[in-house]
């Protein structure tokens, strides 16, 4: 039998098997959060922008003021420029030594995460673990998961589960948390799109009101001097 490819779990200072330069569980459950937060704004200014311009009202527009705000407040417009920004912009969630020099996930720093998340269980129910864990290795693999999706999916498990998983229930989280990330990575352009039309449709809704106003007062002063003419 073939021993495992994972990286036994036995730190000489008695700890946890950690890497230093990998993001903090922390900081991927913040940007995940900051991320899903862009994803809700940019859905509010897309209907309130549809709104401004099939049913302009004071209404629409006021809403359209208020998700304009909500995007603007708690540095998620920020975030989103920041990303928009290709030139100085670094995924904060990808570990220096993740990827290998033509962008391929490597097989070792996956190795080292689930050797970590493997270790979290204080029990298991695996009969044949070298076996279990080589296969686990390849069918991750196969998938390439980023640093942040490959670490989502061990927290979600390990923080639900009272025994070690099975490999479809892995691959079922992975693929879900996938999509997930998927969804996040695309979030700032749309969002920062769907912002730039609102801003610029904001104060033309605007005008247009005031357009309005101005003609039916002056409607209303023509119809009162001809009333008064008339009497």
């Amino acid at each position: 039998m073939k021993k495992s490819n994972l990286p036994a779990v036995a730190p000489s200072n008695g700890g946890a098997l950690t890497m230093a330069n990998w993001p903090t569980q922390r900081r991927v459950k913040d940007e995940a959060q900051a991320l899903d937060r862009m994803i809700r704004a940019t859905k509010w200014m897309e209907s309130a922008l549809e709104r401004l311009k099939q049913s302009p009202s004071k209404n629409s527009l006021a809403e359209a003021v208020e998700a304009r705000e909500f995007f603007e407040m708690r540095g998620t417009k920020r975030l989103a420029m920041a990303r928009s920004d290709e030139d100085k912009w670094i995924d904060p969630l990808e570990p220096p030594d993740w990827r290998d020099e033509e962008w391929c996930v490597q097989r070792s720093q996956v190795s080292k995460v689930l050797a970590i998340f493997m270790g979290s269980f204080p029990t298991s129910n695996v009969k044949q673990p070298q076996i279990f864990t080589m296969q686990l290795l390849e069918d991750v693999m196969e998938r390439e998961p980023s640093y942040a999706v490959l670490e989502s999916t061990c927290r979600e498990l390990r923080t639900t589960l009272k025994f070690m998983p099975s490999i479809a229930e892995f691959v079922g989280e992975l693929e879900k948390q996938t999509q997930q990330w998927s969804e996040r990575e695309g979030a700032h352009w749309l969002a920062i799109e769907t912002y730039d039309e609102l801003v610029a449709q904001i104060p033309a809704t605007e005008t247009r009101f005031a357009t309005e106003q101005a003609e039916w007062e002056k409607r209303r002063q023509a119809a009162e001097e001809k009333k008064r003419a008339d009497d």
